[in-house]
This record gives structure tokens, sequence and C-alpha cells, in this order.
């Protein structure tokens, strides 16, 4: 059966917040999953923009764009006192795809993908073979994630998303990325079909 996805072009811009604490790596890092909604010692706030084309229902990929500053890197012993960086540079480019489980107008979905990541470097991510320099320094990351869509009218939509990101190299920190924003929906592309 054919039906039609009316305005199929939606942008977004919100907050993120960048966590590289757990991970499954060694101190300061920490356990994976442990204090995973400590927003207050781990979390790093910064913003992004985001492009998303909805191929059917239920499917639909995305590029964003997000910026950072990294100030908090985890912590050590039990203290709960947070290991802090200066102001690291955090970018990253991603090409996401959604799953939607549900199409009501509150929608779960599950995410996968891929991003190219660059941290600048410090105490604890240094790449560079001259110490002292404070470069960025980039790797390609995987990306699965869950999130909740829920659409407040036929234009407006608010996502909220968490997203791990599995870097290869060791130079590159694993991390965890949460985003929360507004999505548009884009006029004037009307003319998009999907087998349902």
């Amino acid at each position: 059966m054919h039906a039609q996805v009316r305005d199929p072009w939606y942008a977004e811009i919100g907050v993120n917040a960048v966590d590289v604490y757990p991970v499954g790596e060694n101190m300061p890092q920490g356990p994976f999953f442990d204090e995973f909604l400590n927003v207050t010692d781990h979390w790093n706030f910064g913003f992004y923009l985001k492009v998303t084309r909805k191929l059917s229902q239920r499917f639909d990929v995305g590029l964003m764009f997000s910026n950072n500053t990294i100030t908090k890197w985890g912590q050590f012993g039990n203290d709960d006192v947070s290991f802090e960086v200066e102001d690291l540079k955090y970018y990253g480019v991603d090409i996401n795809a959604n799953y939607y489980l549900l199409t009501n107008r509150l929608q779960p979905f599950v995410g996968f993908g891929a991003s190219y990541t660059w941290i600048e470097e410090g105490a604890n991510n240094t790449f560079s073979t001259n110490q002292g320099t404070d470069n960025l320094v980039g790797a390609m990351t995987i990306n699965w994630g869950l999130g909740l869509k829920f659409t407040v009218s036929d234009h407006i939509s608010i996502n909220l998303q968490t997203t791990y990101k599995h870097s290869f190299q060791e130079y590159l920190t694993k991390h965890w990325q949460h985003t929360l924003g507004l999505q548009y929906r884009i006029l004037g592309n009307k003319g998009c079909n999907y087998v349902r």
C-alpha cells in the first residue's frame, strides 16, 4: 500500500550533554553506566543543530552538528568530586537513522549510525608527540541509542535522545551524548511516497 509523507524534512535545534565518565574505562573514568544520570558531576553542556529526512512513517535519517566544551572528565575515588579539565573543545558530525516503535503522539525509537568527533587534547587524551600542543584530535565512532519524540502540533515536536558513541581509537574516548531539542517540520516537499 502506498501512502504519502507530507513535508518530510525537519530542522532541529537543542542542547546536548557529553559524558565521558560511565564508559567502562579506568579512573578518572568509571564503570559502564555508573552514575549515568549524574548531571552535576559529569555532564558537559553545549548545543546542536540537526536536519532530518523522514523516509517512512517509522524510519528517518538525520545529519547533526554538535558543539560543546568539556570541563568534566570523570572523578577520582569515592569522593564524588569531578575531575576537571581546561575547556576542551568538542565537535561532532553525526549521520544517524531512527526506527520508531510507535507512531502515536508519543513515539519511542531506537537509533543507530556513525559520527566523526573531534576533542581538543588534554591531560587524559594526549595524541601529539609534541608536548604542550592543543590539537583537535578526531576519529570515527559507531553510535547506538534510544529516544522519545513527542508531537506537540502539526509542525512542532520535542526530541529526547541518549546515544553511546564507541571509538575504536585509544586517543578518542568513548562517550555518551544526550540531546534535548525542538524539531520543526519544514514545508514545501510533498511528493515523497513510501511503501507501508
